[in-house]
């Protein structure tokens, strides 16, 4: 579903940290949006927003957010978080 650089890169930023991270699954009217969010001071902004890529089904999205969580290594729980996104 995604490169193995990409979800190299994935682990490799959130490897044994306690860092808040989420996947978010964002439906639109005719595509659904799948982000990273981490919240950490590690970070200059004290966020990294990545998005991830665009999907026509929900169902695809899923399993790529699922696919995204378990390249994660954190020690808090990763949520997936799917939100309704209105234009």
């Amino acid at each position: 579903m995604f490169s193995p650089t990409l979800l190299s890169k994935i682990h490799e930023l959130t490897n044994n940290s306690s860092v808040e991270t989420f996947v978010i699954v964002g439906a639109q009217a005719d595509s659904t949006l799948l982000m990273l969010v981490s919240v950490s001071t590690r970070f200059d902004s004290g966020l990294m927003f990545k998005e991830l890529g665009s999907y026509t089904t929900s169902d695809a999205a899923m399993q790529a957010a699922a696919s995204v969580a378990s390249a994660l290594e954190i020690y808090e729980e990763v949520q997936i978080v799917s939100v309704r996104l209105d234009t």
